[in-house]
């Protein structure tokens, strides 16, 4: 499987609902734990360089992937479930995404997006997603409103594209 549509399907596996505006450079609130804008834009440039597409292609993909894993950290969090570097680097590598994790920005935004595929192998689905509903989520509107039937932002299905709209696949 691809990395790009490893992360399209795992991107796909949760709702929630969010409400609130953060301001100034933050992309994304969660329960008090941010990701700044800068963080969004500097993992969309590196993670655009490997996958050959631009950076404004991909931007809403990889807040997606950002948002995200910063919710799945919370729930696990509030839940006592421990996610482990060992169980992410495991599905990083059964879904090839280790060429994303080359120590750049991008890595960044993939290793927190592995803590929502970790969390809903341990979790499934419908827990996950009924936890998530209990948290106060604030998006910057620059991302858009939620979809709540899949937790990601208009254009946010974590399909990173190269230049012809068409699934990248990496080696």
């Amino acid at each position: 499987m691809s990395a790009a549509r490893a992360i399209a399907a795992v991107v796909s596996v949760v709702a929630l609902a969010g409400c609130a505006v953060p301001s100034g450079g933050t992309a994304f609130d969660v329960n008090g734990s941010t990701v700044s804008t800068r963080d969004v834009n500097r993992a969309a440039t590196d993670c655009a360089k490997l996958v050959g597409s631009t950076p404004d292609k991909i931007r809403t993909q990889v807040a997606t992937m950002y948002l995200q894993g910063l919710i799945a950290e919370k729930v696990a969090a509030n839940n006592d479930v421990t996610v482990s570097d060992a169980e992410k680097a495991a599905v990083a590598k059964s879904q090839n995404l280790k060429p994303l994790m080359d120590g750049s920005d991008c890595q960044s935004a993939v290793d927190t997006w592995l803590n929502i595929a970790v969390l809903q192998q341990k979790m499934g689905a419908q827990k996950l997603v009924s936890e998530a509903q209990k948290l106060t989520v604030k998006v910057n509107p620059v991302y858009g409103p939620y979809k709540a039937s899949n937790l990601s932002l208009p254009g946010g299905s974590g399909s990173l594209s190269n230049e012809g709209g068409a699934p990248v696949t990496l080696p």
